[in-house]
C-alpha cells in the first residue's frame, strides 16, 4: 500500500476511536489458505487486495510474526469466488494442456515454447488452479494453436505423456471446438453418442482426407493402426 493510503486509513480510524495497528495474523493466514484452496495464487491474492504482489507470500512465512490492521482487512476482504483482476478461469488453459498431453506433448515441450515454468504447467494441467494470469492463458493458447494439429517426435517423454493422458482420460484436441474449450459448461465430444468404432472411423476418414498418413491418424486418435483399418472396413460395409 502507498504511504498516502495508509496515512488516510490511520487518520480515519483514529478519528472514530478504532485505531489498532495490529491485525489478526492467524485469521489472515487462515483466509489466505482458504483463498488458495479456491484456486488463487498468493500473488493473485495480494493484487486482489490492492497490496504489493509479494504481501501474501510474506505473511505466510514462518518468521512473520505480525500484520498491520490495514493489510489484514485488505486480505480478509478478498472474495474466494471472485475472479482476481488480471486473471481468467483456468479451465480453458487446463483443457488445452491436457489435450496436448493426449497427443504426447509434455509439459517440458510447452515450457520451451511458452516460457512458463514446468512446475506451473503441471499444476494447471492437474486442475489445481482455479485462475491463471491472462498472460499465462494467452501463452498456452498460442502454443496449443501451434501444436494441436501436430504430433511430437516419438520419444520416451512423448510416449509417457500420452500414456498418462490416456490413463486419466484427457480428451484430445479433436474433442474440443475453439469456442467451447473455454466454456466451463462445455463437454468434450469423445464420440460417446455413437459407437466408438464408428466415431473412430469418422475421425480417421476426415484426417486421411486431409492427407495424414495412417500411422499419424492412429496416434492422433490414440488407437492402434489395425483398429483404425478395422473400423474403416466395418463402417464402409
Amino acid at each position: 500500500m502507498s504511504t498516502a493510503a495508509y496515512s488516510k486509513h490511520r487518520r480515519r480510524q483514529i478519528a472514530y476511536g478504532r485505531w489498532n495497528p495490529r491485525g489478526n495474523l492467524g485469521a489472515v493466514r487462515t483466509h489466505i489458505r482458504k483463498l488458495e484452496d479456491a484456486g488463487h495464487t498468493r500473488r493473485a491474492i495480494s493484487l486482489a487486495a490492492g497490496l504489493n504482489e509479494h504481501t501474501a507470500a510474506y505473511i505466510m512465512r514462518p518468521e512473520t510474526t505480525c500484520v498491520s490492521s490495514y493489510t489484514a482487512n485488505a486480505i480478509l476482504s478478498v472474495d474466494p469466488w471472485a475472479t482476481p483482476v488480471g486473471f481468467v478461469p483456468a479451465i480453458g488453459t487446463m483443457r488445452r494442456l491436457q489435450a496436448l498431453a493426449a497427443l504426447g506433448w509434455s509439459a517440458r515441450s510447452v515450457m520451451e515454447r511458452s516460457g512458463i515454468s514446468e512446475g506451473s504447467l503441471h499444476t494447471i494441467r492437474r486442475g489445481e488452479r482455479r485462475y491463471v494470469e491472462i498472460a499465462t492463458h494467452r501463452k498456452v493458447t498460442a502454443v496449443y494453436d501451434a501444436l494441436s494439429m501436430a504430433l511430437p517426435p516419438e520419444t520416451r517423454a512423448s510416449r509417457a505423456t500420452r500414456a498418462k493422458a490416456a490413463k486419466k482420460e484427457w480428451p484430445p484436441p479433436m474433442a474440443w471446438d475453439d469456442l467451447g474449450i473455454d466454456d466451463p459448461a462445455a463437454e468434450p465430444d469423445t464420440g460417446d453418442r455413437v459407437p466408438r468404432r464408428v466415431a473412430i472411423a469418422e475421425d480417421a476418414a476426415e484426417l486421411l482426407a486431409e492427407g495424414y498418413p495412417i500411422g499419424v491418424v492412429a496416434d492422433r486418435l490414440g488407437v492402434a493402426r489395425s483398429y483404425v483399418n478395422q473400423a474403416l472396413r466395418e463402417v464402409s460395409r
